[in-house]
């Protein structure tokens, strides 16, 4: 497979591989960012919950120790409306584990909504080469200006209808996000019986590359080169990965929550929107587990998710994994504790020397000599 790196991901991008590092909001760091782009995969700084101040500092700190290209990923949000007697039940539902980790006061609801215009405006005067969409599309207006800067748009989709809306809105190559993938679920759409597309990613990518004409980046349980291999045999043109990078030198996630990823099996992660309002992929815990019967009572995204960031924060400070958002994939267990440039060198490693070979061995059970 000589030739697996030379796909139009790597020619618009200008990177080595067509590997791109999730960007994932208490796990990516700017030390991340520089690493994978240093080793050759395209780096991506997450942006959707941070300032455009602290953006700006991550801008400039990734421009400062790498001239190798990286990305920003964003939000795309739409407005949400909650009442104060929701607000209350909820603060009612969690006041208990609040109890349990010491939190005594109850601190107003403070989500810092952030203008996607001034992050655009940011981006583009700081000249960043990439970035990417999650959770909608951007005004016809934004996407004009970016490609008229000349910065490569990404979107994500998880779904083929999802996918043709973005190619009709005009990026450059998508990103066909799976079941399987840790953390939010990139959905916008919702589906007949009022649900989020919930496709496995070896089953999106070859129906959204045989109706979506634009790059396709495959995401969703992809963690070493077979994942790599198998999402391009079946269309993709690139991979983005992040479950992958939770265990690695330069993550943010603590130790706690990379032990727990580390330690994940096949059936530890459940898709819940307790922590966030929003569905996400994350391992079970006691979270999960007590606010399961009141999932269809919880603000949407993003109340949930100030209503719920204290919580979280002393949970990840004391190392109690059973009150974090353990987001994670449904293939975690099989990551490695490494730093972001092995696991890129692995990776690239793997495939240049893939072999195809598989010899049988038949269990005692399965062997017929009739066969």
């Amino acid at each position: 497979m000589s030739t697996w790196k030379d796909t139009e991901i790597t020619f618009y991008l200008k990177t080595e591989y067509p590997i791109i590092q999730a960007g994932m909001a208490g796990v990516s760091t700017k030390e991340m960012v520089v690493a994978v782009s240093e080793a050759g995969g395209l780096g991506t700084i997450a942006g959707g919950y941070l300032t455009t101040l602290e953006l700006e500092a991550e801008i400039h700190y990734v421009k400062q120790h790498t001239n190798k290209p990286f990305s920003v990923n964003l939000f795309v949000l739409s407005p949400t409306m909650v009442f104060s007697e929701q607000l209350n039940q909820v603060e009612k539902y969690l006041a208990p584990i609040k109890k349990e980790l010491g939190i005594e006061r109850v601190d107003n609801l403070v989500y810092r909504d952030q203008s996607l215009d001034e992050k655009i405006e940011l981006i583009i005067a700081l000249k960043v080469p990439v970035v990417s969409f999650t959770f909608g599309i951007p005004t016809e207006d934004m996407i004009d200006r970016l490609r008229d800067e000349g910065i490569i748009v990404i979107g994500t989709a998880t779904s083929v209808k999802e996918g043709l809306l973005w190619e009709t809105a005009g990026c450059h190559m998508l990103v066909a996000q799976g079941f399987e993938a840790g953390g939010h679920r990139a959905s916008f759409l919702v589906e007949e019986h009022h649900e989020y597309p919930m496709i496995g990613t070896f089953s999106l990518l070859p129906q959204i590359t045989d109706t979506v004409v634009i790059p396709i980046i495959a995401a969703g349980g992809i963690m070493d080169a077979r994942g790599v291999v198998a999402a391009m045999a079946l269309g993709a043109r690139g991979v983005q990965m992040g479950t992958a990078f939770i265990t690695t030198k330069e993550s943010a996630a603590s130790k706690s929550y990379q032990q727990a990823v580390y330690a994940s099996s096949d059936d530890s992660t459940i898709i819940t929107s307790v922590f966030s309002g929003k569905p996400a992929r994350t391992i079970r815990n006691r979270f999960t587990e007590e606010l399961a019967h009141v999932e269809h009572n919880l603000p949407p995204f993003p109340v949930q998710h100030a209503l719920t960031k204290e919580i979280r924060q002393v949970a990840s400070q004391k190392e109690d994994t059973q009150w974090m958002s353990l987001f994670a994939g449904q293939n975690a267990g099989i990551g490695k504790m490494t730093n972001a440039k092995r696991l890129i060198e692995k990776i690239v490693d793997d495939i240049e020397h893939f072999s195809w070979h598989y010899e049988f061995v038949p269990h005692r059970d399965d062997e017929d000599e009739d066969f």
